[in-house]
């Protein structure tokens, strides 16, 4: 195994544990302030939203980004960890790095929807603030990890070695005179000879 594979190998895997650690991680909160000490802090991660002022309530909306990431890093773990030993796995691990990027993508989107969507309200000296977590972060960190590592553990055709140079004998070649009228010259077409009438 090159050392390209192998450092591909270890950042394949290092993007999937990456990108299932970001899952439990915080995507994006909103803090609201409602004018009684602590704010109202709504907490979002890739399986769930949680609020502060209900404590142990969670509120369980469909998955959104938890299982393509959690796909992903499957896929990718198992690419990373059997690419010397079974090539098809190395074509897992570029699925698995595409559904991390398109998780990634759709969190970032969402979340750009949701500033637009409270852009109203969020003013510097507003009540409600929208703010990234490191769980959106690190799935970003993770995509790029996975991306770089699943192209470094692909196989390329091999390069081929460039020619020797030839030396710096001239090489002439020459066509016999009293060769037949079919005689072909190097690199051209066959000579045509008519007679002179």
């Amino acid at each position: 195994m090159t050392t390209r594979r192998a450092l591909g190998a270890v950042l394949v895997v290092l993007a999937a544990a990456l990108g299932v650690a970001a899952t439990f991680l915080t995507f994006r909160y909103i803090e609201i302030d409602v004018g009684q000490g602590s704010p109202l802090r709504f907490e979002e991660d890739a399986w769930t939203v949680s609020r502060n002022d209900f404590p142990g309530g969670r509120t369980t909306p469909p998955p959104r980004f938890g299982l393509p990431i959690l796909a992903g890093a499957v896929l990718l773990a198992l690419g990373g960890l059997l690419s010397t030993r079974l090539p098809l796995a190395r074509y897992g691990a570029l699925i698995g790095a595409g559904l991390l990027f398109g998780a990634a993508w759709t969190a970032q989107e969402y979340h750009d929807s949701k500033v637009a969507e409270f852009a109203f309200q969020l003013q510097p000296d507003s009540p409600v603030q929208l703010h990234t977590g490191d769980g959106l972060l690190a799935l970003i960190v993770a995509t790029g990890l996975a991306l770089v590592g699943a192209a470094a553990i692909q196989e390329y055709p091999p390069r081929q070695p460039k020619p020797e140079p030839p030396a710096d004998d001239v090489v002439i070649h020459q066509i016999e005179d009293e060769g037949s009228d079919e005689d072909t010259p190097p690199y051209g077409f066959p000579v045509v000879v008519e007679e002179p009438k």
